[in-house]
């Protein structure tokens, strides 16, 4: 049964204007069957949560080991680079070539033209607006909203 019904048959045991209990032991039994319901949803959130931390730090560690790798074999292709200075180098097991290309390089950014620049959309500060706000500050559009957060501990 669910919460919804346990709550439904919870209700058919009360008299809904004298707030009378016709059938008692149902009442504590139907009681009992939604406190551990709702504790049993929770120890199952928890567990969830510790699933979902394990696969985070799990996530991280390899985010890690890629990072790792990623420059170790930068390091190793601009060491092999530096020695081959341009040459071509080929064995049965690997071929080494280079190929041309272009990148630009901007020294100082502040010396160009705005029509060779990019900006950014403007963004609200939340924080500093908030605080205006708690203040005592009217601003227009904003305004600060309470929010209830599960905590299962």
């Amino acid at each position: 049964m669910n919460l919804y019904e346990i709550d439904s048959n919870i209700l058919d045991c009360v008299d809904e204007e004298t707030g009378e209990i016709f059938d008692v032991d149902k009442f504590e039994e139907l009681s009992i069957e939604r406190d551990a319901k709702i504790e049993n949803i929770c120890l199952w959130i928890k567990n969830l949560n510790a699933e979902v931390e394990a696969l985070k730090a799990e996530k991280d560690a390899f985010t890690k080991r890629e990072k790792s790798a990623k420059n170790k074999m930068e390091s190793l292709k601009k060491y092999i680079s530096g020695y081959l200075d341009g040459n071509k180098f080929e064995t049965s097991k690997v071929k080494v070539s280079f190929r041309k290309s272009e990148q630009l390089e901007v020294d100082d950014y502040n010396l160009l033209p705005d029509e060779f620049l990019r900006f950014k959309e403007p963004e609200p500060n939340k924080d500093a607006i908030k605080a205006a706000l708690k203040e005592g500050k009217v601003l227009e559009g904003v305004s600060v909203v309470t929010k209830y957060n599960i905590q299962i501990k």
